[in-house]
């Protein structure tokens, strides 16, 4: 790993935790005791981000609460530069 790579990791955290904590809040409304479930939480949380991305007010708000980017500390303006990033690296 290089350090350009260091960087690249922790400059993305944020995102990772926001990412973790919304996966596994889903995961556990979704789990039922001897039930399968498949989801893939970073498809879901790209694609609700990508929904963010137009919301306005209360949804905005709690769209970000749900996905973990409140939690994360992660700004509206940061949201966007991080998850375009996320294809790029």
């Amino acid at each position: 790993m290089t350090s350009k790579d260091s960087g690249r990791i922790s400059e993305n955290q944020p995102v990772a935790n926001a990412n973790n904590y919304f996966g596994l809040q889903l995961y556990k409304m979704l789990a039922k005791e001897g039930k399968n479930v498949f989801f893939s939480p970073f498809s879901l949380s790209t694609a609700l981000g990508m929904l963010f991305y137009g919301a306005r007010n209360k949804t905005m708000q709690e769209m970000k609460t749900v996905l973990g980017y409140e939690i994360a500390n992660i700004k509206n303006e940061e949201i966007k530069f991080f998850s375009n990033n996320s294809f790029l690296t």
